[in-house]
């Protein structure tokens, strides 16, 4: 894949600073310059502040973004601005592929989790022989609500 420009057009100038803080060595091509809290490189864009650097390789050499699209990386690998790397999806599709990577925190790594895979397993098994959805929210100190999602498979799925 080419990130060569006319030097004529009238970007040219943002390309190539874009492209002076690009490491193409490897493959993924990775921002070298200042990235944010989760890895993003961060490109400035004048008075409007700072952009993540992916997008701004989509919008150079893809195609420019939708309102309310997110850029994916195939290769998972936040400082990485290779195009080919990147496809755009929606935030339900970026969650959907964050939790495929299991880059999310479910179930037990979950730090705020109330219940374990054990405890969701005694919850389903203690409904089946009849224990009320109210009397298993109280014993395992959790809302009837979240016995129910247990119970309809909506959380701590068997797998």
């Amino acid at each position: 894949m080419t990130t060569e420009i006319s030097p004529t057009a009238p970007w040219a100038r943002f390309s190539r600073r874009f492209w002076s803080k690009v490491d193409r060595s490897g493959e993924c091509w990775i921002w070298t310059a200042s990235q944010d809290h989760g890895g993003y490189g961060k490109f400035g864009v004048g008075a409007a502040g700072w952009t993540r650097a992916h997008r701004v390789a989509h919008e150079l050499f893809i195609a420019p973004i939708p309102v309310g699209t997110d850029v994916l990386h195939r290769c998972d690998n936040p400082p990485c601005v290779r195009p080919d790397h990147l496809y755009l999806g929606t935030p339900a599709d970026n969650t959907h592929d964050a939790m495929a990577k299991r880059r999310l925190a479910v179930g037990e790594r979950n730090g705020a989790a109330k219940l374990t895979a054990a405890s969701a397993a005694e919850i389903r098994a203690r409904h089946s022989a009849g224990e009320s959805q109210a009397a298993l929210g109280r014993r395992f100190r959790v809302t009837q609500r979240a016995v129910w999602q247990v119970v309809h498979g909506l959380t701590w799925a068997e797998r």
